[in-house]
């Protein structure tokens, strides 16, 4: 009795136990197969936290790159040296180069601004302005510029009363054909003027003084015909005499 006693005993108390343990099993079980669910979520989940998005993101932010850089042909704001003259003209005279921006938006380069392209040539400057190597070519004159001029007979200039005058270059590159200022010799000399009117370096040489006629009230003389009619026959004396 006392044997049988002690096994109830002995049973009784390894029932709870046993009890226990089993829930702790249980929960245990439990805990384990939730943990192993989080397990993998946790291991996706630190797969994608290297890259700080998650897949689906990557993928489409790696395909906008990829269109992005397809269309980009430049630096957003990256400039370069342009010219779209003649290559030959370029650096020569007044040409050179510009510079072209790229776009905002990649999509390419603007318009090549500040250079200086050929233009036609002007005689108003010392400068090669269509930038084929010549200054003025076909310009006779820089504009405004003034030179002597003398449009009478050769070795009349500085004789007498004749003098040179001055011309001045117009705005197209040539010389103007108003001498202003020149005096070219008198086609007559003038009996009453003391000066070598007609520029032969004598004073008072016209054919009316070396003909007798040294003054004249008009200045002028000229030779006057004079016929007579004697038995048929004509005879003409071509004396000078002053003119009215």
């Amino acid at each position: 009795m006392r044997i049988h006693g002690m096994a109830l005993l002995l049973a009784a108390a390894v029932t709870p136990l046993a009890c226990a343990q089993g829930m702790q099993l249980d929960e245990s079980t439990e805990a384990l197969q939730e943990n192993d669910g989080q397990g993998e979520v946790d291991e996706a989940t630190a797969v994608d936290a290297d890259t700080g998005t998650d897949a689906d993101t990557e993928e489409a932010s790696t395909g906008d790159k990829q269109l992005q850089g397809a269309a980009t042909a430049c630096t957003p704001g990256h400039g370069r040296a342009c010219y779209t003259g003649l290559a030959s003209t370029r650096d020569v005279g007044a040409c050179s180069g510009g510079i072209e921006i790229c776009f905002s938006d990649g999509s390419g380069y603007g318009p090549c601004e500040h250079e200086v392209l050929p233009a036609e040539e002007t005689c108003a400057n010392d400068i090669d302005d269509d930038c084929d190597g010549a200054v003025n070519e076909g310009c006779e004159c820089t504009p405004g510029d003034t030179e002597p001029c003398y449009n009478g007979p050769p070795g009349t200039e500085g004789v007498g009363i004749c003098q040179a005058g001055m011309r001045t270059c117009t705005e197209e590159g040539t010389w103007s054909p108003a001498c202003v200022g020149e005096v070219q010799p008198s086609l007559r000399e003038d009996l009453n003027s003391p000066y070598d009117d007609d520029c032969t370096g004598t004073p008072h040489d016209s054919l009316c003084e070396q003909n007798g006629i040294l003054t004249c009230p008009s200045g002028n003389c000229m030779q006057v015909p004079h016929c007579s009619n004697a038995g048929g026959i004509v005879a003409c004396a071509f004396p000078w005499e002053c003119l009215p």
